[in-house]
């Protein structure tokens, strides 16, 4: 287990080897599931904001990128809810899930890149047998299924499933309509 990033205590983001391969993101040892994200995205209010929050995340992680260390966290968008009854202790607990929420996002693209990584690399291996053209995936896979939770009313399970059993290519025509 590799940490990631840990929240005094309260939260730690890990790889973990997985099944596949090495890059299973934890938090605190158990893996979020894309559903538990796209419902947590769902929360906010404006859609927008949160897309473009998702995007600055998206803009900080590339194949290079191996940890957190120099992810920063976007600003959070207002949720449906209204915090101002809150006390100030338990806003404090709110921002905490949220950043942690976004930290593991982060991990997660990482791990979408690395795993691009090595089928790429599987890929060139198998080259000769591999006449059509490759585009890599990578995050943009999770991109796509954020895109259709917030602006084409994807249910949260249709929209982290809709790719499962697609090929490649279907599922880089579907994130390059959008812009993704």
């Amino acid at each position: 287990m590799r940490v990631l990033k840990s929240f005094s205590g309260r939260a730690t983001i890990s790889f973990k080897i997985g099944k596949k391969d090495n890059y299973m993101v934890t938090i605190n040892n158990k893996p979020p599931k894309d559903t538990h994200f796209l419902r947590f995205f769902s929360a906010y209010r404006d859609k927008q904001a949160i897309w473009e929050a998702i995007k600055d995340v998206a803009q900080q992680i590339d194949r290079q990128t191996e940890d957190l260390s120099s992810f920063k966290c976007p600003k959070f968008p207002e949720t449906k809810m209204s915090y101002a009854h809150l006390s100030n202790e338990a806003r404090r607990k709110i921002e905490l899930v949220q950043e942690v929420f976004f930290h593991a996002y982060a991990a997660c693209l990482i791990a979408e890149e690395r795993k691009a990584d090595v089928i790429e690399e599987k890929i060139k291996f198998y080259q000769h047998y591999q006449k059509t053209g490759y585009s890599r995936l990578g995050k943009r896979i999770k991109l796509l299924a954020a895109y259709q939770l917030l602006f084409e009313g994807l249910s949260v399970e249709s929209a982290a499933n809709f790719s499962v059993d697609k090929k490649y290519w279907v599922i880089d025509q579907e994130c390059k309509k959008r812009g993704i």
